[in-house]
């Protein structure tokens, strides 16, 4: 095991580099050869070691995570807290993009019903399916403009991400026991492909994406302060999500217990392998979007679906 993350046959210490935090044998992104961004903890001088190795530990026994109502994805894993204060943060289930990164996973894992589909057009249909089936849809910006969702903002480098690292993003997949395989990853990388060098399909304003969720009623909020996400946990337990108003760090919230109720929603064809699909590129364009924007420091905690 690393830490609380399943070993992969090909998964070996000495390759990986895991280091032992009490009993937890702990991987960044690095060590799987991606963080090509920014967020991390390498270059901070503002964090505690040994109140780090505790929040590692307590996070991957999952002592953070809180009851949630609801089983979509409609918050994005953005660590950082909303501006209406700590006091008042909405908790609920997260993925990269919130509403938004759901119908970047049809695009990826679908049946290509949607192929011909624009980015406003496919984000419209997907977040109109959700809300139209009873689920919450949303969205967020933050103080600083643009986007202000590092998974919109940059979708089309998350994308060329995807093809470009396919390896190292699927041996990540399958440490975590998303059990992908290659013919899978070859499907949601040539799709990646196809929409990277299709001219128009990525609207150049990015902040104009969030505001077409916004415009068939995607809840938004604004998150505050700068990005200084520690770690990505990555979290099994149903029915929860991570309190980040008790984390002494931020961290990056991934859902994935709510990846396969999520797909069998916004799969529009009803076939079960078919919504599976689309569990599996959920779960690859959250680990790309970590990878865009967290660097190589970037830890990696499970927090497991146990009593």
């Amino acid at each position: 095991m690393i830490g609380n993350i399943e070993r992969g046959p090909a998964t070996d210490p000495t390759i990986y580099g895991g280091n032992m935090v009490g009993e937890i044998e702990v991987v960044t992104l690095g060590s799987f050869g991606l963080g090509v961004g920014n967020i991390g903890v390498d270059k901070r001088t503002d964090i505690d070691a040994e109140l780090f190795d505790v929040m590692t530990q307590k996070a991957s026994k999952g002592e953070y995570n809180i009851i949630v109502i609801g089983n979509i994805p409609y918050l994005c894993v953005d660590g950082r807290l909303q501006i209406i204060g700590s006091q008042n943060q909405e908790m609920g289930p997260s993925s990269a993009g919130a509403t938004i990164g759901l119908a970047y996973a049809v695009d990826l894992g679908g049946s290509g019903l949607l192929a011909d589909r624009s980015e406003k057009e496919l984000i419209t249909t997907i977040t109109q399916r959700i809300k139209d089936g009873g689920g919450v849809v949303g969205v967020h910006d933050d103080e600083h403009g643009l986007s202000g969702c590092g998974a919109v903002a940059h979708a089309f480098e998350i994308y060329t991400h995807i093809y470009d690292n396919s390896k190292n993003i699927l041996e990540t997949a399958n440490t975590l026991g998303a059990r992908i395989t290659r013919e899978d990853m070859q499907i949601i990388t040539r799709r990646a492909k196809k929409r990277s060098e299709q001219e128009g399909f990525f609207l150049k304003n990015r902040a104009e994406v969030p505001q077409l969720a916004e415009s068939v009623g995607a809840n938004k909020v604004t998150l505050a302060g700068p990005h200084q996400e520690t770690m990505v946990i990555w979290n099994k337990k149903e029915s929860t999500t991570i309190n980040r108003t008790q984390l002494p760090y931020p961290a990056f919230i991934v859902d994935e217990w709510s990846f396969k109720k999520a797909s069998e929603m916004i799969n529009i064809t009803g076939d079960s392998e078919q919504a599976d699909l689309i569990r599996k590129a959920l779960v690859v364009f959250n680990i790309a979007t970590a990878s865009v924007l967290g660097d190589k420091s970037l830890r990696i905690v499970v927090a497991e679906n146990n009593p």
